[in-house]
């Protein structure tokens, strides 16, 4: 999207990515103005109605002016894709604010109610409803107006399995919405939803703890009584307090009949709270909105300033002489609390903790967040190495391994489609390329219906060894078949250097895939495959048995100096996966694509063992994960992509120096530098470093939860020349 032309907008970078919708910011090639363009999922537009409905709220908002309210000025579709312009706003979203800086005073927050009143009142008056009223829809701009936005798009969150929306949505709809009432009073929702956004702005969260989840708040808003918000934060007034209960009741009836109405009985709280108190009234509150009033000074805490100060400190004492990068990194980016050392024998294996490449062997003292902890080890000619252990806070622990050779080869048959059995285990067709074997003696048995059957034994170096070509001879005689669908037909096995055998009756099992315990008559001749001989014709009872995989049981007719062939593909034993993505996805199994778009749980039989899993959603990339499925029993992977996580960035030169360097996000400046924090959406992620005597360095990652990211930059060599005639100078 980015250079791309939308009717007169030229698209020039990312603003932000929602749940239903990514905002960009562009440029107006006709005004020269900078504005936002909001790119809306096609989806929320399937119902026809629904887009009729919107067009016709968007075609009133445009037309309405008001200094808080972001204006809105057209909407747009170009190839199925539906776009909004907009007022582009430079300032932060009322939740980010309160995330950066922590709750602010109730008296600070009631410019910010007013504000907010005075844009919904306007908005009822001219037909406007809001239906998704929350703190992340609220911006304070640069010069500390409030600007509302979204006016009209309904959160288009879909019920899971469970008939429960979303946490971050359901925390502020009314008990009417959740239960997916008819012929909502959309004036009643937004009172409601506006005393829930006022409840978190006085009290620093709403009554719904953050740890609970979705069935347990929809519950609380259904049925429970809330308390109230001087009850989180006894300092604020009574009359406050009961303003945002009387917006939040159960019952429509019960709130405020209009905006209006709740905008009077805050102006009413306002005079009464400074006619009896030393505080400076705030300029009279009016119908009509007031853009000439000075603007909300939101403060900042003092240890905003503190910590400014501290790091001009730290970066201007960089220029004087050259520092340990652990005086210049904040605590918080160096505490670690269990170091770890790993050997290899032989060395100079490459080394990746939690999927990500540290080094190669010998690795020491490295630093990492105790718990749990995936290290894989590989190495050229070596099987590779994948453990996971647990580390323990404050702990010092070393592990050593020895690598095991390896060998490479390759095997073609002829015919392609013989079954070939190595080491006793059948190869699937498309593994018969490349196959990294131990080194040492292997077995390999060849066998197709028509054709005489072949062994061999060879030997493996380390290393890449010959491809290995086997041809089979054709055979005339007769096969022993079966009717039974579950079993396979087997070709004779005849030396062809080798007198044929004195007549005995007998079974030759074999079974895919082999290793499945034999039980004939009750008693237990050993693993397929395997020939038993001596049986007294008649009826048999035969079991294969192999963990993983069903029995099978049946009933063999052994005949006088005759030996029956018989194999069975035994059926695997099923597992159960359950998916559900937030806020949707679409969902691939090993590649093969189950359910695009998926917004309810999904569940599907697949076989023991491990699979691939891999979610993927239009705006926010996709993650991928193997998942081990074990026998009848099921496997529940719950991911949202609506969630953050928080990155920390940290940039070395090859000598361990830190690097500080403009943090590039999907090929995006965006403003900060290393070593850096950045709060971002689950998913994938390309996060570089730039600076100017150093190659950029990218690495592509799947962020799931809380990590850092360590990226070594190589110098150029104009650099590397002018730091040896420098060599106290480390340049910024």
């Amino acid at each position: 999207m980015i250079d791309k032309k939308i009717d007169n907008y030229l698209i020039k970078e990312i603003l932000g990515i929602g749940t239903m919708a990514i905002v960009y910011k562009a440029l107006d090639m006709v005004s020269g103005e900078t504005v936002a363009v909001k790119m809306i999922d096609p989806t929320y537009f399937s119902d026809v109605n629904k887009l009729k409905c919107f067009n016709e709220e968007i075609k009133r908002l445009t037309k309405a002016k008001h200094p808080y309210i972001a204006k809105v000025d057209k909407f747009l579709k170009e190839d199925n894709d539906f776009f909004i312009v907009m007022e582009y706003v430079r300032g932060e979203r009322l939740d980010e604010y309160f995330q950066k800086y922590g709750p602010i005073s109730w008296k600070n927050t009631l410019s910010i109610i007013d504000q907010i009143l005075q844009a919904i009142e306007y908005a009822h008056k001219h037909d406007v409803f809001h239906r998704n009223i929350k703190p992340s829809n609220i911006i304070i701009n640069d010069r500390g107006f409030v600007k509302v936005m979204d006016f009209g798009l309904e959160t288009a969150y879909q019920h899971n399995s469970d008939g429960v929306p979303p946490a971050h949505i359901l925390k502020y709809m009314s008990p009417e919405r959740v239960r997916l009432s008819p012929n909502i009073n959309y004036q009643k929702d937004d009172i409601y939803s506006l005393g829930m956004t006022f409840y978190e702005i006085l009290a620093g969260r709403t009554p719904f703890e953050e740890t609970e989840n979705e069935k347990v708040i929809q519950n609380a808003i259904l049925r429970k009584n809330v308390a109230s918000p001087n009850k989180i934060n006894p300092k604020i007034p009574e009359g406050l307090a009961r303003i945002v209960m009387h917006a939040i009741a159960k019952k429509p009836k019960a709130r405020y009949k209009t905006v209006v109405e709740m905008l009077a009985a805050f102006k009413e709280f306002q005079e009464s709270f400074y006619s009896h108190s030393n505080h400076q009234q705030l300029p009279p509150l009016s119908k009509k909105p007031i853009p000439q009033r000075p603007p909300l000074t939101l403060k900042k805490p003092y240890y905003v300033w503190l910590s400014a100060i501290f790091a001009f400190l730290m970066f201007a004492s960089l220029f004087s002489k050259a520092l340990d990068y652990k005086q210049i990194i904040p605590n918080f980016l160096l505490t670690t609390r269990a170091s770890l050392s790993i050997k290899t024998d032989p060395g100079n294996a490459q080394v990746f903790i939690n999927e990500k490449f540290i080094g190669k062997s010998p690795i020491s003292d490295y630093q990492i967040k105790p718990g749990t902890v995936s290290v894989k080890l590989e190495k050229e000619n070596f099987f590779p190495v994948d453990t996971t252990f647990i580390l323990k806070n404050e702990s010092s622990s070393t592990f050593s391994y020895a690598l095991q050779p390896a060998a490479y080869t390759s095997i073609e048959v002829s015919p392609t489609d013989a079954v070939v059995i190595l080491d006793k285990k059948t190869t699937q067709f498309a593994n018969r390329k490349d196959l990294f074997l131990p080194i040492g003696p292997h077995i390999i048995e060849i066998s197709r219906e028509g054709y005489i059957s072949k062994t061999e034994k060879f030997n493996l170096a380390q290393g890449k060894n010959p491809t290995m070509n086997i041809i089979l001879e054709k055979d005339s005689q007769d096969l022993v078949t079966s009717n039974d669908a579950n079993i396979m037909t087997i070709p004779r096995v005849r030396p062809p250097t080798k007198p044929k055998p004195a007549a005995l009756s007998g079974i030759r099992f074999n079974s895919i895939p082999q290793g499945a315990t034999i039980w004939l008559d009750g008693r237990n001749f050993g693993m397929t495959p395997k020939t038993v001989l001596r049986i007294n014709p008649g009826k048999h009872k035969i079991a294969l048995r192999k963990k993983g995989y069903k029995e099978y049981s049946g009933i063999v007719t052994s005949e006088n100096k005759k030996i029956i062939l018989m194999g069975v593909n035994l059926q695997p034993v099923m597992g159960r996966l359950e998916v559900f993505v937030k806020p949707y996805g679409s969902i691939y199994i090993d590649g093969k694509l189950h359910k695009k778009k998926w917004n309810v749980k999904y569940a599907t039989a697949l076989s023991t063992g491990r699979h691939l899993l891999r979610l993927e959603h239009p705006f926010f990339g996709f993650i991928e994960k193997t998942v081990n499925i074990d026998s009848e029993q099921t496997q529940r992977i719950d991911f949202n992509f609506n969630r953050k996580a928080t990155l920390i960035v940290l940039a070395f030169d090859r000598s361990n120096n830190i690097v500080y360097g403009e943090i590039l996000l999907d090929g995006q400046f965006i403003g900060r530098y290393t070593p850096g924090e950045l709060a971002l959406q689950v998913g994938q992620h390309k996060i570089a470093v730039r600076h100017a005597d150093y190659f950029i360095t990218e690495q592509e990652i799947n962020l799931e939860s809380d990590r850092r990211l360590r990226l070594v930059l190589h110098r150029k060599l104009s650099s590397r020349i002018e730091s040896l005639k420098s060599p106290g100078l480390v340049r910024k």
